[in-house]
């Protein structure tokens, strides 16, 4: 599928990121005038033409958050990139995965590691990527407490109320996104709208996108309505009169909830995004449930995914989990449910490991005003040999364990 941009939405993007790079708009076709003229519309907006590799500083604020969040053993949700190394394969791959999905497809990947080796900060990696490549991403911990395989709702709410975007980092963006959607929608046109609502809008979405705007009318706002339709959208539980009264006659279950997300998928792009990416991250192995009936529901609602999928549009998932999730199968099994091989995550080795200290030493001194003495370096180097066999996260931890003490002694 040929994707068209207009000149004026093409600078509308890349004022938000700051520049324009070709490579990412892998099916633009421009004549040479075209090309011509949005160079010059690009240096009248001072944008930069190109993706430039611009030195990243990290605030005091940001370097203390990432500090306490390892120091814990958690990875830190923001600033992932002060202190990432390797890894360079799956970022490539999930590049290329990104490139499909804009182009229409739906993919669906399995992500492999083993606990404590990386795999929720490489999530939290991975969305920092797609946040770079206009993406909406939504990270949801699997766990049988607080949002279980099993039961899909929870697992659709989770989805919803977890999405983030590159400028809402920390809270959730959904209200933030149909506001955009609104928004420019009322920019544009009679017969833009009318194209959009009547030729490319999902019939659902557009039913809801319809209640919504009628609750922001400028002469009878209603935002009770408002925070309605957002928790009807989000998967709240709500009576069926209630939905009704909002003039939706769509009621969200587990059997339409992924129809729902992607159809809100196809929505956002008339906003500038790609799509939306949706990372679980397993907190615990589906095998390991206590009852079989809740394993059964899990499994069907994993294939579920998988299978709806490739009925849908620009939509990215990927379930990161451990080997024994993998194991637990017979491999010809998991070949049958998962048409794309499994990717997995590099262990990272000596030099990668003195590379980390390095950069979390120097993250460290900023969030602290902490000068580090000259053998530091050494000290990084003696636990990286030391500690080479135990999990990244256990390493990061003992290292900060030292930049500590060294601190107490300096005081």
């Amino acid at each position: 599928m040929n994707i068209t941009y207009t000149l004026q939405e093409i600078l509308e993007e890349s004022e938000k990121k700051g520049y324009f790079s070709i490579d990412e708009y892998p099916r633009l076709k421009l004549s040479q005038q075209e090309m011509l003229e949005l160079n010059t519309l690009l240096k009248k907006q001072n944008i930069h033409f190109g993706n430039p590799d611009i030195p990243k500083t990290i605030t005091s604020k940001e370097a203390i958050e990432i500090i306490n969040s390892l120091r814990r053993g958690i990875p830190s949700q923001v600033g992932t990139d002060y202190y990432s190394v390797g890894q360079e394969k799956l970022i490539k791959q999930v590049k290329a995965d990104l490139l499909e999905t804009q182009e229409g497809k739906s993919i669906v990947r399995f992500l492999n590691a083993d606990i404590g080796e990386g795999k929720t900060h490489a999530l939290y990696r991975l969305r920092e990527f797609a946040f770079q490549h206009d993406y909406a991403v939504s990270i949801v911990t699997l766990s049988q407490n607080s949002c279980p395989l099993y039961d899909f709702m929870s697992v659709y709410h989770e989805i919803m109320w977890g999405l983030r975007t590159s400028d809402q980092r920390t809270k959730p963006a959904l209200s933030n996104i149909i506001d955009r959607w609104v928004k420019d929608i009322r920019n544009k046109n009679r017969y833009e709208i009318s194209e959009i609502v009547k030729n490319h809008l999902p019939p659902t979405i557009c039913s809801i996108m319809a209640a919504y705007v009628d609750t922001t009318n400028l002469l009878r706002p209603n935002e009770t309505k408002r925070q309605q339709i957002l928790k009807f959208l989000g998967g709240d539980k709500m009576l069926k009169r209630d939905i009704r009264a909002l003039g939706i006659e769509t009621f969200i279950d587990s059997d339409n909830a992924l129809h729902i997300l992607s159809e809100m998928a196809i929505a956002i792009r008339y906003i500038g995004f790609k799509g939306i990416c949706i990372f679980f991250d397993e907190a615990e192995s589906i095998h390991s449930f206590a009852s079989s009936y809740n394993k059964d529901r899990a499994y069907n609602n994993l294939l579920q995914i998988i299978r709806q999928s490739q009925e849908f549009p620009h939509c990215y998932f990927l379930y990161a989990t451990t080997p024994s999730f993998i194991e637990s199968f017979e491999t010809d099994w998991f070949q049958r449910i998962s048409s794309r091989p499994l990717l997995t995550l590099e262990r990272l080795r000596r030099p990668q490991r003195q590379e980390i200290g390095k950069k979390i030493v120097d993250i460290y001194a900023t969030a602290f005003d902490w000068k580090a003495p000259p053998d530091v370096v050494e000290a990084i180097e003696v636990v990286a040999k030391s500690r080479e066999d135990v999990s990244i996260g256990n390493f990061v931890r003992a290292i900060i364990a030292i930049f500590d003490e060294l601190r107490v002694q300096d005081e």
